[in-house]
């Protein structure tokens, strides 16, 4: 018995190896920044819920996107597109965005801001980033934004 003892004591209990525990957390911590990414993305990306800013993009040429959500109004001189967006996200993601409502600028008390000439692809592309933190690459030329 003294020895089946000590080889037990030896031992780490069925289930409690800190390895195993760790890698079962991080998989767990995993699905939930996945499971967090599909909401920020299906409840707040371009959504009007809660939203206390929009961003009108007007473009010099159609640039029209047939899987997004946001409003086109063709206009002679380009299109005209509105994004929703939602301050405390953007700020708290983006150092731009943080020094353009937090600072006190015009834009801080705005509820809508001109964006001119960005693509609506790109801004959706940024804006997806900012929400997710996922990237999704695209052959096409883009704009880089100097977001952390």
């Amino acid at each position: 018995q003294g020895d089946s003892q000590k080889d037990r004591q030896g031992q780490q209990p069925e289930g409690t190896d800190p390895y195993i525990l760790a890698a079962k957390i991080r998989s767990i911590e995993d699905v939930a920044l996945e499971k967090l990414k599909d909401e920020m993305r299906d409840s707040f990306l371009n959504s009007i819920k809660f939203s206390d800013i929009t961003f009108t993009l007007t473009t010099d040429d159609n640039i029209s996107d047939a899987a997004s959500s946001t409003r086109t109004n063709s206009q002679e001189e380009g299109s005209t597109i509105e994004f929703y967006g939602h301050k405390a996200i953007l700020a708290a993601r983006c150092e731009k965005f943080r020094a353009l409502f937090c600072n006190g600028m015009m834009e801080s008390r705005a509820d809508q801001i001109p964006i001119h000439n960005v693509p609506q692809r790109t801004w959706q592309l940024m804006m997806e980033y900012l929400y997710t933190a996922r990237y999704i690459y695209t052959h096409s030329p883009c704009l880089i934004f100097n977001c952390k």
